[in-house]
């Protein structure tokens, strides 16, 4: 399997927070955040879950890359990028990059989660890429 090259900097060699679990509503949308996912083998792995606030249960959209699964990239792009087509005001504030924005998906009542994957940010372990192991990640982030 692919194995991403070594890191240039740890995010908290750069003063990036670390998971800080919490749990707010705007508007409409349940937004818990560095929820962490226990994996088969022990390790942990955060996300971002929003949903309807209402609690009712909805199918859900998962993200899952290596870009982080915090808010601010997108809207660096539609900026850098202009010429993309992307208004910024078509973008909410939290969706990641190339996920689903969820500012939209929510209210057509699906719930988002956004995945740091193994080894990535704050998540533990090694990261690979199109891998067995990423397989079972995601399919143990899904159950």
């Amino acid at each position: 399997p692919y194995r991403f090259m070594e890191p240039f900097y740890r995010p908290e060699t750069v003063g990036i927070r670390g998971p800080a679990p919490s749990r707010t509503v705007e508007g409409d949308i349940l937004i818990e955040r560095d929820v962490a996912i226990p994996l088969r083998d022990g390790t942990r792995i955060y996300a971002d879950v929003f949903r309807p606030a209402s609690g009712d249960p909805v199918p859900a959209l998962l993200a899952w890359g290596p870009y982080g699964k915090h808010e601010g990239t997108l809207q660096y792009l539609v900026r850098a990028f202009p010429a993309a087509g992307v208004r910024e005001e078509d973008v909410g504030p939290s969706p990641m990059f190339e996920g689903p924005d969820p500012h939209f998906w929510v209210p057509q009542g699906y719930a988002v989660v956004n995945v740091n994957p193994r080894g990535v940010w704050y998540s533990e372990g090694v990261a690979t890429f199109i891998s067995e192991q990423e397989a079972q990640d995601c399919y143990d982030t899904i159950e």
